[in-house]
């Protein structure tokens, strides 16, 4: 199966890259290590958005549709209790979208 990496960056420089050019070709070096290491094949989605906190949501469920993906991974933090006002990113596109979420949650220390 083809892994597709999504990164979502902003129209302004940031610490990670200068333009949205860079961006996506930080990405797709990125993913071509991946595909190296575990031998599948790739691709890229590089979302660029103009406030990617506020658009995080609809960005990713967006991208979801456009690359036609089966199955999401992506990482979350434990639960807070600021969560029962503000659903987390993965909650929010598990029930927006028929695809199944994968949260991936950091280990401890």
């Amino acid at each position: 199966a083809e892994v597709c990496y999504v990164g979502v960056t902003s129209s302004a420089p940031s610490s990670v890259a200068r333009t949205p050019e860079q961006f996506t070709q930080k990405l797709d070096a990125f993913a071509q290590k991946r595909a190296d290491v575990h031998g599948q094949p790739v691709s890229t989605h590089t979302i660029v958005s103009p406030d990617p906190i506020a658009d995080l949501d609809d960005d990713l469920i967006k991208a979801i549709k456009e690359v036609g993906a089966d199955l999401v991974v992506m990482p979350t933090h434990p639960p807070k209790n600021l969560d029962v006002i503000m659903p987390s990113h993965g909650g929010k596109v598990a029930t927006h979208t028929n695809v199944s979420v994968f949260l991936v949650r950091p280990r401890d220390g």
